[in-house]
């Protein structure tokens, strides 16, 4: 038995028993280069997505919009400005700056609120030496609503992009363009542009809207649906629409420039769809303003004889026929206020 042992132990070595000597710091893989090799093949994977992002945003931002192309004419046409156009979507579409009787731009624009028009005014003020009046849309929703809050929302970032305000940014993703649709609908944007010139401009040299397509809509229908979105009750933001509508009265006192509001025409389902709450809380600011303010005026066009079904675009904006009777009756006005 001892015998067998002997030969068992002298011909069957152990695994590993005649092996050269291995150091056990090397056996193992070292952690740190391990992390290295990822990191360097993240990197150079993100690096071409990075640059793509970087050069996409760049091209988007160079494709025409209605907030750049006003952003840029007012530098070119504000030192010659006698009348200025601010307000939502029904000044946007329904005044033509060209039918006013003086150099005039529509700085108007969807969704824009006083706020908005407080912020463009104090950007754009002390480069307009000849700014006599500014026309102003107040409407229904005026007080209760703002853009930041509205189903239009993402157009925030168009004031912080294209005129340079980013206090109206909601979140970090409102400084770039990329984050509000989806990357093939901006290469589609991107390639359009760049092989026909397509891009996003919808207003006229003088900063008027060139329409939203609706003239074939139910009208009524389309009266209810909006009025969805226009109604509201919100404390919070009213205080802050009427301190901008303070501030707006009191810097254009301050310079003598005339401020001349306006409530514009509105199809019979959209008025008597309206809540009376609101509606009056609106005719209350405004009157507060006009008799505090001697240089602000009122025009109150919402039930006016001269419009029709065929000046309307839909419920609450004019079309261009439409908007050819309005812009005559604010000519005529501020002829009566020695605008000109």
């Amino acid at each position: 038995m001892q015998a067998w042992r002997v030969s068992f132990h002298k011909h069957c070595a152990f695994p590993g028993q005649y092996l050269s000597p291995v150091n056990p710091t090397t056996e193992r893989e070292d952690p740190q280069h391990g992390l290295r090799g990822f990191l360097r093949a993240v990197l150079l994977f993100s690096l071409p997505l990075f640059v793509g992002a970087v050069a996409l945003e760049m091209l988007l931002r160079r494709i025409p919009n209605d907030y750049a192309f006003k952003e840029e004419r007012m530098a070119v046409l504000g030192p010659q400005l006698e009348v200025l156009v601010l307000g939502s979507s029904h000044a946007y579409l329904g005044i033509d700056p060209a039918l006013l009787g003086a150099p005039a731009f529509n700085l108007a624009n969807i969704h824009q609120g006083p706020m908005q028009d407080l912020a463009l005014l104090q950007r754009h003020l002390p480069h307009l030496p000849d700014l006599r009046c500014i026309v102003m849309s107040v409407s229904y929703f005026t007080l209760d609503t703002d853009l930041r809050q509205s189903p239009e929302d993402w157009r925030a970032k168009n004031y912080v992009i294209h005129h340079h305000l980013p206090q109206f940014a909601r979140n970090a993703f409102d400084h770039v363009e990329l984050p509000h649709s989806p990357v093939i609908d901006h290469l589609g944007h991107a390639w359009r542009y760049l092989v026909s010139g397509a891009d996003h401009r919808k207003c006229t040299d003088l900063g008027q809207g060139a329409g939203l397509g609706r003239e074939h809509d139910d009208i009524d229908l389309r009266a209810a649906l909006t009025l969805q979105r226009h109604t509201a009750n919100d404390g919070i933001l009213r205080r802050m629409n009427s301190a901008a509508l303070d501030a707006l009265a009191s810097i254009t006192e301050e310079r003598g420039i005339h401020l001349h509001l306006i409530t514009t025409p509105a199809w019979s389902s959209y008025r008597t769809g309206m809540d009376t709450a609101q509606w009056t809380r609106v005719q209350a600011e405004v009157d507060r303003l006009v008799d505090r303010h001697p240089h602000v005026t009122y025009m109150d066009l919402l039930d006016h004889p001269t419009f029709h079904r065929d000046d309307m675009e839909d419920a609450d904006h004019l079309n261009k026929q439409g908007a050819e009777k309005l812009s005559q009756l604010v000519r005529g006005q501020l002829i009566r206020c020695q605008v000109r």
